[in-house]
């Protein structure tokens, strides 16, 4: 499976989950149904970015996703960083 694969699953499983709960509940209430990194705040910003990057620093991960439910549209900031 490639990183495309889990990206397309976490993703899907991402819009099944903001269908279902709804948006703005706190990140906690998304995490305990994905298990990742999730936001809950009205934008995403560059404070974000570092900290996923950095947790793919430490992790020796090549992808990672960002997952924001602030209003009605759930929104995904996909991040592959081979490079790493």
């Amino acid at each position: 499976m490639t990183e495309n694969d889990l990206a397309k699953i976490v993703f899907d499983l991402g819009l099944k989950v903001h269908k279902v709960l709804g948006p703005g509940l706190l990140e906690s209430s998304y995490e305990e149904c994905l298990f990742y990194e999730i936001k809950s705040v009205e934008s995403l910003n560059d404070i974000h970015l570092a900290q996923i990057l950095t947790y793919l620093k430490l992790s020796q991960c090549k992808l990672g996703l960002l997952i924001n439910f602030p209003f009605k549209k759930v929104r995904f900031l996909y991040i592959n960083c081979s490079s790493l």
